[in-house]
């Protein structure tokens, strides 16, 4: 659900966005936006979060990292 909220946020602001395009871009229904996420703002930091993590993950076992 991350990456269809970057996708939509391309074409208009965060908080023009609806449950209804969110969950239409990332194919899901609306329940399942609600029940992993309080809001688009809690949606888009857990997205960030997570690509920091892997980011991480992966460029310290690659020793990339300085």
């Amino acid at each position: 659900m991350g990456e269809a909220l970057l996708r939509l946020m391309r074409h208009k602001p965060l908080e023009k966005i609806t449950a209804d395009e969110l969950a239409a871009e990332a194919n899901v229904g609306r329940v399942t936006y609600f029940r992993n996420y309080s809001s688009k703002d809690d949606l888009l930091s857990s997205y960030l979060l997570q690509s920091y993590k892997q980011y991480c993950t992966e460029h310290l076992a690659s020793g990339d990292i300085h």
